[in-house]
């Protein structure tokens, strides 16, 4: 065995991803807690617009590279099913792996809002089997009026007091950003040995685009939400599976379209993936309205999660 079969071995390279993405994302959950208290910003919103805009890189690489490519279904799928994979299996595995209490407010309830509002919007768009330009405007100037109204009115935590220490934090900031790259990297290891472990299993590319890419690209969010709740940073958590889902419709979507229009036959390939998706957005929505999420839900979304992944690979092979 010579050194490049070793180096593209991808169950090396499965393996080599999952360490970088473990360690990237203690980067990132220490530091982003540190910015968040030394510019009295509430966890949530970092969560929301630092963690779940960085972990979504991967989703929008991702799709950018498939419309080069001319892999419509792709994009489509790797949206959809990212999301179900951020709700269903990071946000369930999180809660089974520590019961979570819920910190109801309106900033909670705000992003909860621009959640469901924005997947309605994106599955109303496909619904013609076209994403086309002028509806990718309209995806990112939602995001917009979403980021604009949430630094406006929901940027505060009173909860907080303001550190002096900005060269400590100006150093936090910089391995936040270090993280992000180390991220990124951890992920494209992650795909590229997850679809090579698929090509020698023999799976259909469309079970492996709803699934396994959408895996590989959540799985930023996963690494980063499961440590959050395990150093008992539920906000920072919340934020960022809330805001990587409403940043992987509007922006991934909305920059894809503006790329190339996109076609695709919606209800064909995505005919499962829509009542899916959609159940766990009536789950995750009615879920907020209790004090304390325990492992009895967290195994209930795992198990929606892990159903999904049979009907579909059952359904492509």
């Amino acid at each position: 065995m010579n050194i490049n079969t070793i180096f593209l071995n991808p169950y090396l390279l499965f393996f080599l991803g999952m360490i970088l993405l473990y360690w990237s994302s203690e980067i990132i959950i220490k530091n982003s807690s540190i910015i968040s208290k030394h510019f009295n910003v509430s966890k949530l919103l970092i969560g929301v617009f630092i963690m779940a805009f960085g972990t979504s890189l991967p989703e929008l690489f991702v799709s950018i590279s498939a419309i080069v490519n001319e892999s419509n279904p792709i994009v489509i799928g790797n949206i959809i099913g990212s999301n179900i994979a951020n709700i269903g299996l990071v946000f369930g595995l999180s809660i089974f792996l520590k019961p979570v209490i819920v910190d109801r407010n309106k900033n909670l309830y705000y992003n909860l809002f621009c959640l469901c509002a924005s997947s309605l919007l994106f599955l109303l768009f496909l619904s013609n089997n076209n994403l086309i330009y002028s509806e990718g405007i309209i995806l990112i100037f939602f995001c917009m009026i979403y980021l604009y109204i949430l630094l406006k009115f929901f940027k505060g935590n009173d909860n907080l007091t303001e550190s002096n220490n900005t060269k400590y934090n100006l150093a936090s900031v910089f391995y936040l950003l270090i993280g992000f790259v180390l991220i990124y990297l951890g992920s494209d290891l992650f795909v590229n040995g997850a679809l090579g472990i698929s090509q020698r299993l023999g799976v259909k590319d469309l079970a492996v685009g709803m699934t396994i890419v959408s895996i590989g690209t959540s799985a930023p969010e996963l690494f980063t939400t499961v440590l959050a709740i395990k150093n008992n940073e539920s906000d920072l958590a919340l934020g960022n599976i809330i805001g990587s889902n409403i940043f992987n419709i509007t922006l991934v979507g909305g920059i894809s379209s503006l790329i190339k229009n996109i076609k695709i036959d919606f209800f064909n390939i995505s005919e499962h993936s829509i009542y899916f998706l959609l159940l766990l957005f009536l789950f995750i929505f009615s879920l907020f309205f209790f004090e304390k999420l325990n492992r009895i839900i967290g195994f209930l979304f795992i198990s929606i999660y892990l159903v999904f992944i049979v009907i579909n690979f059952q359904s492509n092979y």
